[in-house]
């Protein structure tokens, strides 16, 4: 893996053991949990509105034991990486794991968002999230499935947790705060958020809002050119 930002920057390792939650802004929040690769969208949509991102992913393990100038970390337009930092971190439930923050820096307005890539269980991150009582303003999930190479999570889904707690959707949306929106292609999902096909008399893909509990979800529309799959969804309360 290669990094395709050019700008001058510091890299730097320490060998604290940081603990999940010391790690959680108080800024706003995108959680992209299963990420895989799947980084220079979100990054590109969101540098302007969003001020932390967390992506989190067991496979990245691999790539930040090696030199981490040779991680992959998207800039967005406009925006040169300041600089990087591995982290060791050791979230619950698990052996401490590594985790690299990233500095990035609008050349012009000088505005800094941080990126971090944590190498970690997403359901682990998820729970430090929960435990901190940490809203978020975007939740993204896409491109994963249940098969061979998916996570089988139900992110988006009322099927219970493996560890007896309540279904993924209830507690996703427990931690979106008011106006905050979810980014989903349908991937283990509740059929609501899959994208059917197009209506034969309109020509476009019919997505309605509805109700899950006390919340409203309503769709916005897609967001990525490259996959129309890909919905924005705004959350709020059910008035």
């Amino acid at each position: 893996m290669t990094s395709d930002a050019h700008d001058d920057q510091r890299s730097e390792r320490t060998d604290s053991i940081f603990s999940l939650a010391e790690l959680i802004p108080t800024n706003r929040l995108l959680y992209y949990p299963c990420s895989g690769l799947d980084t220079r969208f979100p990054l590109e949509r969101f540098a302007d509105s969003i001020d932390c991102f967390w992506f989190a992913d067991v496979r990245y393990v691999k790539d930040l034991r090696k030199r981490i100038e040779d991680f992959v970390i998207h800039c967005p337009s406009g925006y040169a990486l300041e600089a990087r930092t591995k982290l060791n971190v050791h979230p619950a439930r698990r052996d401490p794991s590594i985790a690299l923050r990233c500095q990035l820096r609008h050349r012009e307005s000088r505005r800094q968002i941080e990126v971090l890539y944590l190498a970690n269980d997403a359901v682990g991150v998820f729970h430090a999230l929960e435990k901190a009582d940490k809203k978020l303003a975007v939740f993204f999930y896409r491109r994963d499935g249940f098969c061979e190479g998916g996570s089988n999570l139900w992110w988006l889904h009322p099927t219970p947790a493996l560890d007896g707690a309540p279904a993924f959707l209830e507690r996703v949306l427990g931690i979106i705060e008011p106006g905050g929106r979810i980014v989903s292609d349908g991937s283990n999902a509740l059929e609501e958020f899959v994208v059917k096909q197009p209506n034969e008399s309109s020509g476009k893909n019919k997505l309605v809002g509805f109700d899950c509990k006390q919340w409203r979800l309503h769709p916005d529309g897609p967001i990525d050119p490259q996959c129309d799959r890909t919905m924005l969804w705004s959350v709020g309360l059910v008035p």
